[in-house]
């Protein structure tokens, strides 16, 4: 009797066993993509217009010399425009709705260099019957002179009718303002400051900037650049290394729907929490290089994460350098708080989704891996579309990831890591 039972017990070891090597030890099965090109046109992609709102149907927009291209569509089958520039492209901005409840316009804003070092100032933009009617095709086309170095925003007026185009030099210290037309509104010398675009319907601004010891909220209109508020850090910072702005995608939420902004001051990572309109609370997370969303964050330590639970904030490191080195190639976030992060190493790009369960009641980072890709990833874009599918671009490939055509136990095999939060 005594031996069946042994016998019993051990084949049922073995089974939890084979189990356990089955289903919990096994090697995640990365997300599988498609090659859609492998000698696709030339050029830099550089980020996509959208003529709707939420992310559908992008037009990949390309930098191939001193010509800008539009594409038809992510796969780069089909050029809708090219467009020549007055030069090389030192700095872009690229705004699908700068005022999403008031202003339907879509604007790509550049400053290009000649080889006489002469800079100007090129405004493209698509007015909504004009996408409609000729899907970027047509468009009006503005040029003019300048002496400053980099695009910040665009803000819109609804009483003029008017965008303007704030600038700033590489020094930090002087700014000028251009209307629609290219006519200097405003061009003064300022103090040394961090500046960044942050749209906010409470505060009724559109710019924040950083001296080294506040945090400014500016607006930016036909009448000037005026300081609306003004917040003490609470402590000295180092301009030089420290870190402002954010990449935000969902051009929607700039109508005020971020809860909070980080303030990278050179040591610590400051947060500022937009109801309260205070600090409340700072983090010594290593030298910070980027930031999405103003909740995921890349140091020379790691990758760490700031969410909000019960009106508090929370800092989390996600432990994932044995994952990802932190030196990331890759870094961009899509669809909320979802975000795709890699590094280039032994000439393979890694590529990971990560992705905040707490929206939906969870208390995760999922952490998914897709499969690895023998060319450095250049740039990401989403089409939210149905199918949901997300293109990578590297020099010569396009590559696709079909949500719709990827089953939840393909999900299931490809989670390499479940990070709890706070």
């Amino acid at each position: 009797m005594r031996r069946i039972v042994l016998i019993s017990s051990l084949a049922i070891l073995v089974i939890l066993l084979v189990y356990l090597i089955i289903n919990v030890l096994k090697p995640p099965v990365p997300l599988k993509l498609e090659l859609i090109d492998s000698n696709r046109n030339k050029g830099k992609v550089i980020d996509a217009l959208f003529p709707e709102y939420y992310g559908r149907d992008p037009k990949p927009v390309i930098l191939d010399d001193n010509t800008l291209k539009i594409y038809n569509g992510p796969d780069l089958k089909y050029i809708v425009n090219s467009i020549k520039l007055p030069g090389s492209v030192i700095d872009y901005y690229i705004k699908n709705a700068p005022n999403m409840l008031s202003f339907d316009n879509v604007i790509i804003t550049l400053i290009c260099k000649d080889d006489l070092n002469a800079k100007k100032v090129v405004s493209i933009v698509f007015t909504q019957k004009q996408m409609q009617i000729s899907s970027f095709k047509e468009y009006e086309y503005v040029e003019f002179s300048t002496n400053m170095d980099k695009i910040i925003n665009l803000s819109y007026s609804k009483e003029s009718k008017k965008f303007y185009i704030l600038c700033q030099s590489d020094s930090l210290d002087n700014i000028c303002i251009y209307d629609s037309d290219g006519t200097i509104i405003k061009k003064q010398a300022t103090q040394k400051m961090l500046l960044s675009f942050f749209y906010n319907n409470d505060f009724n601004t559109s710019t924040i900037g950083y001296d080294g010891k506040c945090l400014y909220f500016f607006r930016v209109d036909g009448k000037g650049f005026s300081e609306v508020e003004k917040h003490d850090v609470g402590m000295q910072g180092n301009l030089e290394d420290s870190l402002l702005n954010s990449v935000v995608d969902m051009y929607w939420v700039y109508d005020g729907a971020l809860d909070h902004i980080g303030l990278y001051d050179g040591t610590y990572l400051h947060i500022f929490d937009m109801q309260k309109k205070t600090f409340v609370d700072k983090y010594n997370i290593g030298k910070v290089s980027r930031s999405l969303f103003y909740s995921l964050y890349s140091s020379n330590t790691g990758i760490y994460y700031v969410n909000k639970n019960e009106n508090k904030f929370n800092m989390s490191d996600l432990k994932l350098t044995d994952l990802i080195t932190p030196d990331l190639t890759l870094f961009q976030c899509f669809h909320g708080m979802n975000y795709i992060v890699g590094s280039f190493t032994n000439n393979k790009q890694n590529l990971h989704m990560l992705n905040d369960t707490t929206p939906n009641n969870g208390d995760t980072i999922d952490v998914f891996k897709f499969e690895d890709i023998p060319q450095k990833v250049e740039f990401i874009i989403h089409n939210r579309s149905f199918p949901f599918e997300i293109y990578f671009y590297t020099k010569n490939q396009v590559l696709k990831f079909s949500h719709d055509n990827t089953s939840k136990r393909d999900y299931q095999n490809a989670l390499v890591r479940k990070i709890y939060i706070k």
